[in-house]
């Protein structure tokens, strides 16, 4: 399918294509369309833009907290993953308490 033109007439636009597919006995056939697409007011895109910004940024440190989290995780699955590959050996104790 090949995008043969574009038209933009008032708030909408008409894009003109081009498919192409093989007919029955081998040859190939084209058919040309057209789409006409009603282009959305306002745009979502600065909508999106405008609901999603940032006017102040409060510092909470739970930033922080989420980061150092997820690099303790990491840390814990690396050296369980070391501790697998290299045929360590876990030593258990037991504790009394007299």
């Amino acid at each position: 399918m090949n995008l043969i033109l574009t038209i933009s007439v008032d708030e909408s636009i008409i894009l003109i294509f081009n498919f192409v597919y093989p007919s029955q006995d081998g040859e190939s056939e084209s058919i040309i369309f057209c789409v006409h697409v009603q282009l959305l007011k306002p745009d979502p895109m600065v909508v999106a833009t405008k609901l999603l910004a940032r006017r102040t940024y409060k510092d909470t440190g739970k930033q922080f907290n989420v980061i150092a989290a997820s690099w303790i995780q990491f840390m814990i699955h690396d050296w369980i993953d070391h501790l697998e590959d290299t045929n360590q050996v876990l030593i258990l104790y037991l504790r009394i308490y007299l």
